[in-house]
């Protein structure tokens, strides 16, 4: 039996899918909501008889875990640290899925990776804000416990390969490793979507996939403005999550200052069908993240012909060229190739390692080949 512990996400119904596809009635998942009372009512994850909605404000679970001999943390933090140390007296073999938050915010830049542009003139503006946080420990008493718990009580680790590398250079964490990926592309597109290429005829730069800090939006609009994109281009930016207001004010002034209408900010939430579109208009695709991020959208980018542009400080940048994709790197680029087309050969080998790594079958396979306790 597999007890999971996992946020209440937008993903999170997929991969309680993937899991009873292969594994039926062998999950039970521990869903973490944020109520605050008993009246659980999740905002994604559908309700199931093997989905218990959990709030550690309102922490009344009277349930035996000893039949569990398998733990998965799909993303680990505090609050499912101390579920365990709860609830779980037993020494079930513990494997911790990386989603990419919970490493880098907390446990590396605490030991000084990198994860904003210098060129960020917000996150300047807050720097003092930064410090103060970071003098009050409040990041490395989290740390702490976190780490603590990864090298005492962590069995597999499971992510991308970039990542876990990272996690053994600054924290000196060795783990054995599953393989994991949490976003099928077919799930993703669809049997409609799937017929689909890019259009090269386009002329829109698709820019990151959030608001979030992390994704270095104006790093990315100051490489545009240096590869000499002009008013022929529109240039689209998701904006809907992450960040806060001022943030993401600060982006659309600095994006409209250099590119005027062309510049279109996305500032609202499309369901996934509406957002896959933006990929079938988008020729090139441009990822500023210095971490591991937005996966799922490079998957269907790759897979549907985009010519994407990822930083070389990105570990996923490393793990994808080690993989054998045909991509191109911000700090690489020039103004003489920056708006060729990607080759036929080339989108052709991308969608066949997107089928051949990153589909719903191989994501199955994965799960019996390490969940599984069947003969």
């Amino acid at each position: 039996m597999i007890l999971h512990l996992i946020n209440d996400e937008k993903i999170v119904n997929r991969t309680i899918e993937s899991y009873e596809a292969v594994l039926n009635n062998e999950n039970v998942f521990i869903v973490f909501c944020n109520k605050g009372s008993g009246n659980f009512v999740s905002k994604f994850v559908h309700s199931r008889s093997n989905v218990i909605f959990y709030d550690e404000k309102c922490d009344k679970i009277e349930r035996d875990f000893s039949n569990f001999n398998k733990i998965l943390i799909h993303l680990l933090d505090i609050r499912k640290i101390n579920f365990v140390e709860k609830y779980i007296r037993h020494t079930p073999t513990i494997y911790w899925g990386i989603w990419g938050g919970d490493i880098y915010p907390i446990l590396l830049i605490g030991r000084g990776y990198q994860l904003f542009s210098p060129e960020n003139s917000y996150l300047k503006r807050n720097k003092i804000k930064r410090n103060l946080l970071l003098l009050l420990n409040y990041y490395k008493i989290k740390s702490r416990k976190i780490e603590k718990f990864i090298h005492e009580k962590v069995d597999y680790i499971g992510g991308d390969d970039g990542d876990i590398l990272l996690l053994k250079q600054y924290l000196g964490v060795s783990k054995k490793k599953f393989k994991s990926f949490a976003y099928p592309y077919d799930t993703i597109l669809g049997e409609k979507l799937k017929q689909c290429r890019v259009n090269e005829q386009s002329k829109c730069i698709l820019c990151g996939n959030s608001a979030s800090y992390t994704n270095n939006q104006e790093y990315v609009l100051n490489f545009l403005k240096r590869m000499g994109v002009d008013s022929s281009y529109k240039i689209k930016m998701p904006l809907s999550y992450g960040g806060d207001k001022e943030y993401i004010s600060s982006i659309i002034e600095k994006g409209r200052q250099y590119f005027g209408e062309n510049y279109i900010p996305i500032l609202d939430f499309l369901p996934l069908d509406q957002y896959n579109q933006l990929f079938i208009d988008a020729r090139i695709c441009i990822y500023g993240s210095w971490r591991q991020e937005a996966f799922g959208n490079i998957i269907i980018a790759l897979y549907l012909g985009s010519k994407i542009y990822m930083s070389r400080n990105n570990p996923l940048t490393g793990s994808l060229r080690e993989l054998g994709f045909s991509f191109f790197v911000i700090e690489e680029a020039t103004q003489e190739s920056f708006f060729e087309p990607l080759s036929e050969l080339d989108k052709e080998k991308n969608r066949d390692l997107i089928i051949d790594l990153y589909s719903l079958e191989r994501r199955q396979k994965l799960i019996m080949q390490y969940f599984s306790d069947r003969d």
